[in-house]
């Protein structure tokens, strides 16, 4: 008997903090795999990450992975900013906090306001948890974030249920999310599973369906790779689409372009 633990999917960029002794001492992104890039200096602009766990009996060493992501509310206000300054607004939410976290001013992370929320762990010494809710429960009294919307669901038919429900709310919230993540919550019952080469065999991830909007195409523009691919890009009447102003979008190639018989004011 399995119970089970939904987190909504979070788009942002995917890190890592490691606390040792109750102290951040090193972020990072999640890079290939096995191999990210040390962003300690930009993790620690972030008002919700504390630099020092809170409470006590806190573990030796302990990892936590999540996602650094941007407010929709801070990043519009930051966007108006950029256009009242003249420079051109950032794209969608997720491209700019990938560029943010890369940033080498500091200063300028800390005012963007970016956030982040754990949905697991790596390495946890002096420490032991039955459960995954028990996990996150240890991890918001020690000031790290988690999701308010986790849900624990006592079969699939409650998650079942959950999915569908969630289709509606999520687009009430103030980050960009395109599905929910189901694991298993028993911590035993996930090391019996176990994991093939890809993927935990004790998670899946439920994408919902993406958004669809309709615009009209007034021109096509050409890019020009580094090896001279030239690829056609349409330029369309700017529409919303999942919090983002879209203008432009790829036509691949021109056997794309033939089998569409896309035209200028379709």
């Amino acid at each position: 008997k399995y119970e089970y633990l939904v987190d909504p999917k979070v788009d942002g960029v995917s890190a890592s903090l490691r606390y040792e002794n109750g102290l951040l001492r090193l972020g990072a992104t999640r890079g290939d795999g096995r191999v990210g890039d040390d962003i300690t200096t930009n993790i620690k602009t972030i008002r919700s990450v504390p630099l020092r766990l809170r409470g006590k009996d806190w573990p030796g060493a302990l990892e936590v992975r999540g996602e650094v992501f941007w407010p929709r509310k801070a990043f519009d206000a930051h966007n108006a900013r950029r256009v009242k300054e003249g420079e051109e607004p950032f794209a969608n939410p997720r491209n700019a906090t990938t560029g943010t976290l890369k940033s080498l001013d500091s200063k300028a992370i800390a005012d963007r306001g970016l956030a982040f929320v754990a949905h697991g762990h790596g390495q946890i010494e002096g420490a032991e948890f039955e459960t995954a809710s028990e996990m996150f429960t240890a991890l918001k009294s020690w000031g790290i974030p988690i999701s308010p919307h986790q849900k624990i669901c006592n079969d699939i038919d409650s998650v079942c249920q959950f999915v569908r429900d969630w289709d509606a709310r999520r687009r009430d919230l103030d980050y960009e999310t395109d599905g929910l993540v189901i694991k298993v919550n028993s911590l035993a019952q996930r090391d019996a599973l176990g994991a093939t080469s890809r993927y935990p065999r004790w998670c899946i991830a439920y994408k919902y369906a993406a958004e669809q909007a309709e615009s009209v195409l007034r021109s096509v523009d050409f890019q020009v790779g580094k090896l001279g691919t030239i690829t056609p890009r349409a330029v369309m009447e700017p529409v919303q689409l999942s919090g983002t102003i879209v203008r432009h979008a790829s036509l691949h190639n021109f056997e794309q372009v033939q089998r569409l018989d896309v035209r200028i004011g379709d």
